[in-house]
């Protein structure tokens, strides 16, 4: 069981690490951008399509130290990580738990092999999520945020 956790909280790692680090594409291009009225289908998508170690990432920005929040699937179960890397993820962990407590939300923190992160896998993840988004990353409502996904199908096929 440690192994799939750490095995999925390590693939999110390295796709943050790998789309921060890699060179950003040429203007024209388009980089993956999901307006925040689409957090419900990208959780519905995770949820039906994805299993253990299947996650998706949200940045609000595509520079180094950017915060970001992502969907995980652990044990079968989706849930919302933040992750406790980076030094904008470790000064926003009271703002992302004082949102959760205000809802009520059931959380835990969990370490894995040095890697910290907060997890809820409350029914209400991807209005939680958009809470975060707009609240703590000042999305605007009407905006778009930066989309990593691993292991399940995006954009859904019906779409």
């Amino acid at each position: 069981m440690k192994i799939v956790v750490f095995a999925l909280i390590a693939l999110a790692l390295f796709a943050i690490y790998r789309y921060r680090t890699a060179p950003k594409p040429a203007k024209g291009d388009q980089e993956d951008q999901v307006p925040l009225h689409r957090v419900g289908a990208v959780y519905e998508s995770l949820r039906n399509t994805g299993s253990d170690g299947s996650f998706a990432v949200f940045m609000p920005g595509s520079t180094a130290g950017a915060p970001d929040v992502q969907f995980s699937i652990q044990r079968g179960r989706v849930g919302l990580d933040w992750l406790l890397i980076g030094d904008a993820n470790i000064r926003g962990q009271e703002a992302f738990e004082k949102l959760l407590d205000s809802e009520e939300a059931s959380y835990r923190e969990q370490e894995l092999n040095g890697v910290r992160f907060v997890r809820t896998e409350d029914e209400r993840a991807p209005q939680l999520c958009r809470r975060v988004l707009e609240e703590i990353f000042e999305v605007d409502p009407q905006g778009a945020v930066t989309l990593i996904v691993e292991s399940f199908q995006w954009p859904p096929k019906h779409d």
